[in-house]
């Protein structure tokens, strides 16, 4: 899977001014996947990964900043 991301998916900050990183995003990335049911479709992954960043957040609602998830995946048939 590639997964690519704007800023705004790594300018986000915990309640206690943690800042999430390009770092931190990554980890949250896999975190998200290794949790949902695989083979996992694209769409969930994107939309609990979102889910996860609002998580870290503390609050749900609109991000300070865009958010652009890009995720592709080879399929081999």
């Amino acid at each position: 899977m590639i997964l690519a991301f704007s800023d705004g998916a790594t300018e986000v900050f915990s309640p206690s001014q943690e800042q999430l990183t390009a770092k931190g995003f990554l980890k949250l990335a896999g975190n998200t996947l290794k949790r949902l049911p695989q083979p996992v479709s694209l769409h969930d992954f994107s939309e609990a990964l979102v889910e996860d960043v609002q998580a870290f957040r503390g609050r749900a609602g609109e991000l300070e900043d865009d958010l652009t998830l890009l995720t592709l995946r080879r399929v081999v048939t």
